[in-house]
């Protein structure tokens, strides 16, 4: 067995803290930091050619709410390593994950969003173009966390369940299912963030 990268645990745990800012003040949330450090922890010995990137942390900490510890270590490793399109993100897979490449998933993914928000919210979408403002200014975030950092739990856990059941192909066509791309995704912060930097420019 390899040795564990001290790197990936200073990773870690400057991650953890961003994403549990207060786990030293409630039990719960202590509870929380434990076990998904443990999680991302083990996952680094476990899969070291992979190790601890960025945006994993808020995978377990979805997966942490529904499953006990060990079955949330498998869910993490399943998740990672058998889903095509997460393995691409988290392995840097550049022809899939490339937003320069026009055959990339997640090119296509933002095509797919242009052409929602073109269709469902004209006059935003015209400010956003006028302004310069990319799709993966906001999109890039989502794909790499499965939504579970910029929107509701409640949110994320309706695309999660469309996509570990149907696949790749239909992370996209959930947020048709739950009209997020044309309503709900006013719910994202970072789509916030870009509209309030449109405001100002238009």
């Amino acid at each position: 067995m390899e040795p564990f990268d001290k790197k990936n645990d200073s990773q870690i745990q400057k991650d953890l803290d961003r994403t549990i800012p207060h786990h030293y003040e409630a039990e719960r949330s202590s509870e929380m930091f434990v076990i998904l450090r443990r999680v991302l922890r083990l996952f680094c010995i476990y899969r070291p050619d992979i190790g601890y990137v960025q945006g994993m942390d808020y995978l377990a900490k979805t997966l942490f709410y529904y499953f006990d510890e060990f079955q949330l270590f498998v869910m993490f490793c399943n998740l990672i390593i058998t889903k095509p399109f997460v393995r691409s993100c988290y392995t840097f897979d550049t022809p899939r994950v490339s937003i320069d490449n026009p055959n990339s998933k997640i090119t296509a993914y933002n095509r797919i969003l242009d052409k929602t928000l073109k269709k469902g919210k004209k006059d935003l979408y015209r400010n956003f173009s006028k302004a310069g403002k990319r799709t993966e200014m906001y999109s890039f975030d989502w794909y790499f966390t499965l939504f579970s950092r910029d929107f509701d739990i409640k949110i994320a856990r309706a695309i999660w369940d469309i996509f570990l059941v149907f696949g790749d192909f239909y992370l996209l066509k959930s947020l048709h299912y739950y009209r997020i791309s044309r309503n709900l995704i006013f719910y994202s912060k970072l789509f916030q963030l870009v509209l309030q930097d449109v405001k100002l420019l238009t």
